[in-house]
C-alpha cells in the first residue's frame, strides 16, 4: 500500500529483504507474530487505513466503554486476525 519501492522503505533488515518485506504478513512467515498488527494497519490503500481509523475514532470508545480496555484489545487484534485468516484462504 505504500509503494514498496518508497526510498523510505528499501533499507536492508534481517534476512536481506526491504522493510516492507519484513512487516509484511505472509502465509509463508507466520512465524513473524508481529506481521498480524502491521496487517491490521497496512492491509490495502492509506485511504482505507484512514477510513479504519476515523470508524475506529469514532466508534472505538463506546465500543471499549462497552466491553472493557482488555476485551476491546482482544476484539481489535482477534479481528485482525480473522482478516487476515479470511485474506489468506480467499485471496
Amino acid at each position: 500500500p505504500l509503494g514498496g519501492s518508497s526510498a523510505a522503505f528499501r533499507g536492508g533488515v534481517p534476512g536481506g529483504s526491504t522493510a516492507i518485506d519484513w512487516v509484511a504478513y505472509d502465509t509463508e512467515r507466520l512465524w513473524a507474530v508481529w506481521t498480524l498488527a502491521t496487517y491490521a494497519l497496512l492491509h490495502s490503500s492509506l485511504w482505507h487505513l484512514f477510513t479504519n481509523m476515523l470508524g475506529l475514532f469514532f466508534f472505538g470508545p463506546e465500543v471499549e466503554r462497552t466491553v472493557g480496555s482488555r476485551q476491546f484489545l482482544y476484539l481489535y487484534f482477534g479481528s485482525a486476525a480473522a482478516g487476515a485468516l479470511a485474506g489468506s484462504l480467499l485471496g
